[in-house]
């Protein structure tokens, strides 16, 4: 029932609004790879994505309102050498939940959905990268809710799978933070000492995968599909020490946490001695 998958290469969650940029227009959102996705090497931890060096937030539309709950939107999107954003693809229909015993006829949420996908990619029109010696192409995943902002998180595509690290800097302008990527947070005191991977702190190996975790009922009446992303602190015995939830599923979040802490990593080492360390992990579950 539930499925796990963990995206590497998430390097921030909050969107920085720095101001509209000129710049020419990245080619309408397309539904097939373009020429220059093409010739783009996907990223990955030895292609990794350059750094963003401005960005704008996506705007929330009229057309997103309650009662929704949550809206994904999922883009591959492929940086030219000059570091602008050349092409924007849609990878797949866009996620729009609603609450429980919500009826939403289905003009009104497919207009919601195009109405995300729109906003999404007129924001990354205005991204801005380091310029990359070759095109590069990468995912990013806006997220809609109720009440916040959207954000967006970068990932590597979709080929490479495993619990990632926390990046070590993060997104220009964006405030200093010891244990999260999430700008938006609560301090976590479980996290305290937990080291970000790095700069000499090497990335966990996982040794043990939890099974996936089981739809709970209340969850496939509602036929709620989606991810559920942690943080977790992995201890000086490679074991899951905690975990908490930064993005929620309505009626799965305590069987993902459950799940969660069941995983087993090799301790990290730092000069000489082991170390607890942050991780986020993410947990997918999908009726099929």
């Amino acid at each position: 029932m539930g499925r796990f998958s963990s995206v590497p290469g998430i390097l921030a969650a909050a969107v920085l609004a720095v101001g509209t940029l000129s710049t020419a227009a990245a080619q309408d959102v397309r539904d097939t790879i373009g020429p220059l996705e093409q010739s783009a090497a996907p990223s990955s931890p030895e292609n990794p994505i350059p750094r963003r060096t401005a960005s704008v937030p996506a705007a929330v539309p009229p057309e997103w309102r309650q009662p929704a709950g949550r809206g994904v939107v999922r883009l591959q999107v492929t940086l030219n050498t000059s570091g602008r954003i050349g092409e924007i693809r849609r990878l797949g229909e866009p996620l729009v939940q609603f609450g429980v015993g919500t009826t939403v006829d289905e003009a009104t949420r497919r207009a919601m959905a195009d109405a995300i996908v729109g906003s999404a990619a007129e924001a990354l029109r205005h991204w801005a990268y380091e310029a990359p010696a070759a095109p590069i192409t990468f995912v990013v995943v806006f997220t809609f809710y109720a009440v916040p902002e959207p954000t967006a998180v970068q990932q590597d595509p979709p080929g490479v799978r495993g619990a990632l690290p926390l990046p070590s800097s993060p997104a220009p302008g964006a405030p200093e933070r010891r244990t999260s990527s999430f700008a938006d947070l609560p301090p976590w005191p479980a996290a305290a000492d937990a080291m970000q991977v790095g700069n000499g702190v090497p990335a966990p190996r996982v040794t043990k995968r939890a099974p996936p975790p089981r739809y709970t009922q209340e969850a496939m009446d509602a036929k709620i599909q989606g991810t559920v992303v942690m943080q977790i602190v992995v201890g000086t015995d490679g074991k899951v020490r905690d975990a908490r939830v930064v993005r929620s599923l309505p009626m799965l979040d305590e069987v993902a946490l459950a799940s969660a802490k069941q995983w087993e990593f090799s301790p990290t080492i730092v000069d000489g001695r082991p170390v607890p360390v942050l991780l986020i992990l993410e947990l997918d579950f999908n009726l099929r």
